[in-house]
């Protein structure tokens, strides 16, 4: 019979899960205010003017929603976003339920459970990783998402993107179906992990210039460790998060010639562009 508490039990511990995330975030927080310097009147000036801008608000809603529009250098990240939210918001307006999914009506859309792949249903390992079981599972999986996207895209491309994301979203549903004889797993998640294991890789390599790899490494080491803890109290499909964080090792291991020569490429176009924009330099007639 399928296994569906943890997508039901998910609700149990939510209110300890809000208070533990705010807490680590708030942590992490105080140690980058510790290390990043602020320029204080600058700070506080802008607070004055938004105040008095009425406008503020919509501009910020713009600048968000900016953010996530795909542009030049960010396409997969947003689509594949999209994608996520899209199929929740079908599987929402299906079920008439959004804040926590059935597991058996999950099955039916295609969440991963071990007795249908090995009758053939394979495709479970690609679908599973498109479905979400709650509001605050998408939510979660979104800001993950983004934030990898962020960082690995721009190196990557749109395409080796996209193929990291598969690959590692299918290891991570072998890996749940390998440990879990009949549970029901659902969720981005294990595909996240398979992308932030290619950022520990690059950031242990120092791919990214050293301010930004000290941030990055920060944020890497809280969203790996809060995961993988997570899957240790119940819930949590932790099998499909070692095993995508695993193969997105493997993949940031494999990658790094290629991370460091696309870097140097965007660093040496970063240094034509400032000289393209530097005054010319004033020649001495000569004469004849």
């Amino acid at each position: 019979m399928p296994k569906f508490e943890p997508f039901e039990a998910r609700n149990g511990n939510k209110l300890a899960w809000m208070l533990i995330w705010f807490v680590a975030g708030a942590l992490v927080w105080f140690v980058l205010l510790l290390r990043v310097k602020l320029d204080e009147a600058a700070l506080k000036a802008e607070t004055v003017t938004k105040r008095l801008n009425h406008a503020g608000t919509i501009a910020e809603l713009n600048d968000f929603f900016e953010m996530i529009r795909p542009k030049p250098g960010f396409i997969a990240t947003p689509i594949l976003m999209y994608l996520n939210v899209l199929v929740f918001i079908l599987m929402a307006w299906s079920s008439q339920h959004f804040i926590n999914l059935q597991g058996s009506f999950m099955l039916e859309w295609g969440a991963n459970f071990r007795p249908r792949v090995l009758a053939g249903e394979w495709w479970r390992l690609i679908t599973s990783t498109f479905i979400h079981g709650g509001l605050a599972h998408l939510a979660l999986n979104l800001y993950g998402l983004f934030f990898v996207g962020s960082f690995l895209e721009p190196v990557l491309g749109k395409w080796r993107l996209f193929l990291a994301y598969l690959i590692t979203g299918i290891l991570a549903s072998i890996a749940s179906i390998c440990w879990y004889d009949a549970t029901v797993s659902v969720g981005a998640s294990g595909a996240i992990m398979g992308l932030l294991g290619i950022l520990v890789i690059w950031a242990w390599k120092k791919i990214f210039p050293e301010d930004i790899n000290w941030v990055l490494s920060i944020n890497l080491a809280f969203f790996v460790t809060i995961s993988l803890v997570a899957g240790l109290l119940g819930g949590v499909d932790n099998a499909a998060h070692i095993g995508g964080l695993l193969s997105g090792l493997v993949l940031g291991y494999l990658s790094l010639r290629y991370a460091r020569g696309a870097q140097g490429a965007r660093g040496a176009q970063r240094a034509r562009k400032i000289e393209g924009h530097s005054p010319a330099k004033k020649r001495k007639p000569r004469r004849k």
